[in-house]
């Protein structure tokens, strides 16, 4: 027998509807409260069923398969089934080093087990593929379809274009677990956390964030508490 859904295991929202205005009626509180909270969560279940995420940038229908590639570039993706090709283009002429680049994908859902574990990013660096750190947010299946929000970055030459490949199509493959430049020193509430990017000061009474240092944006601090304050270091 087939797993039973959501839908087949309570009343429908209209039939929710109804009982908790009876329930109102009768001044039955603790009713009404139950069969209000049962219909908050009937409205996140519908939510995540059925919302929309977004138009992605590529349609699950556009993909190449993996052996029609160059022999280095398969043999590199060797157990890896489809991908699809991204090209990012700097036009107003900046270099953006480390470049955060989020994007929305779709894919065929019997190309794939699970996302978060199969999504792979390469960047094509001088004829050859090189693995870019990835991660894969936010996994939702829409009718054949499977959508993510896929985050990485991007070194991106001034007015130069670069291409990536994103992989997927292997159920073998491992969680990706990439190395971290993201350090935490102190003790007890006193931490700092720090990485390429920020640091992130704690408070050492409470534990709560006190400061942080945008290090990209020539030291930009901003504090926590009171009205938003902001101070740059030259």
């Amino acid at each position: 027998m087939s797993e039973t859904t959501y839908w087949d295991r309570t009343d429908p929202f209209e039939e929710k509807l109804k009982l908790l205005e009876a329930a109102w009626q009768r001044k039955d509180f603790r009713l009404a409260r139950t069969l209000a909270h049962s219909l908050r969560n009937t409205a996140i279940q519908a939510q995540s069923e059925e919302e929309s995420p977004g138009t992605p940038l590529l349609a699950a229908a556009r993909f190449e398969a993996v052996d029609a590639l160059p022999s280095p570039w398969k043999n590199w993706a060797k157990g890896w089934k489809y991908y699809k090709t991204l090209t990012l283009d700097e036009t107003i002429g900046q270099g953006r080093p480390a470049e955060p680049v989020e994007v929305l994908m779709s894919f065929p859902n019997e190309q794939v087990t699970s996302l978060t574990r199969e999504v792979r990013v390469a960047r094509v660096n001088e004829g050859a593929l090189k693995e870019v750190p990835c991660q894969v947010i936010g996994e939702v299946r829409r009718s054949h379809e499977r959508l993510c929000k896929l985050l990485f970055m991007a070194d991106a030459p001034a007015r130069r274009s670069q291409t990536f490949l994103v992989l997927y199509g292997n159920p073998d493959a491992e969680l990706p677990a990439y190395p971290s430049d993201l350090v935490t020193t102190g003790e007890g509430f006193g931490l700092d956390i720090e990485n390429q990017f920020y640091k992130a000061s704690l408070s050492r009474q409470m534990g709560q964030l006190e400061r942080l240092t945008l290090k990209r944006e020539h030291g930009l601090e901003l504090f926590s508490g009171g009205e938003d304050t902001a101070s740059r270091r030259h």
